[in-house]
């Protein structure tokens, strides 16, 4: 699943893409997808910072953007084992 908030100027707002809540204790919560989609969102950010000739070595910003990526990749695997095992 991939989601993102962008506003007018292009920029993306990370903090949307978390669908967070809280509890009545005041606990806050974030889904899962909305964490890997903000990692996703940051890793396609770096390669397209990337592309353009920044200051940032673009080499760098690449392999960071890969390891962002099998990050997400991961915690998506672990969240939906978590979901079959707790039977939701």
């Amino acid at each position: 699943m991939s989601r993102r908030a962008v506003d007018d100027v292009g920029s993306t707002d990370y903090f949307a893409l978390l669908d967070a809540g809280t509890d009545d204790a005041g606990r806050l919560y974030v889904a899962g997808d909305g964490v890997t989609a903000m990692l996703r969102g940051m890793a396609e950010q770096w390669q397209q910072e990337a592309r353009r000739r920044s200051d940032l070595d673009a080499r760098t910003l690449l392999v960071l953007s890969d390891r962002l990526t099998e990050q997400a990749d991961q915690l998506d695997e672990q969240f939906g084992d978590h979901v079959k095992r707790s039977g939701r």
